[in-house]
């Protein structure tokens, strides 16, 4: 039940996304069943939002992806799955999924480009970043 009160922010209260993200760090180093099951549920959510391709959903998928990077930075989640939501948005670059790569650089960027074990891949992730913006801008 707590994973599923962890899990259920509403949208338009994304201001606490830190906050919960502090309380699942704090949940988790005591009960060990707490942080896997609220990063399936958030990488089912995101993965779900994705394939919709739902212009509505906007607001949703900025929430999906800052509440994964928070719970990055509280090292509830491993970094990896941050990158495999990079990639999956690389995969089909544009519209909202600017926005979602936008979102993640913005609030764990920083944490992962500094980070001795995920500097490489943050630095390649930046620069596939940077060819895919070339290219979106040189098709308009």
């Amino acid at each position: 039940r707590l994973v599923r009160e962890l899990y259920y922010v509403d949208r338009r209260r994304q201001y606490a996304l830190p906050y919960y993200s502090r309380i699942a760090a704090i949940y988790t180093q005591s009960f060990k069943d707490i942080g896997p099951p609220l990063i399936q549920l958030i990488w089912n959510e995101f993965y779900g939002l994705l394939k919709s391709k739902n212009p509505n959903k906007l607001e949703t998928k900025l929430k999906n992806a800052r509440y994964m990077s928070e719970l990055i930075k509280f090292k509830v989640c491993p970094p990896m799955q941050i990158f495999n939501m990079l990639k999956k948005c690389y995969e089909d670059f544009h519209f909202h999924n600017i926005d979602i790569v936008c979102a993640i650089m913005e609030n764990c960027g920083r944490f992962l480009l500094y980070h001795p074990t995920t500097n490489p891949k943050m630095e390649h992730s930046l620069q596939v970043m940077m060819r895919l913006k070339k290219q979106v801008n040189n098709s308009y």
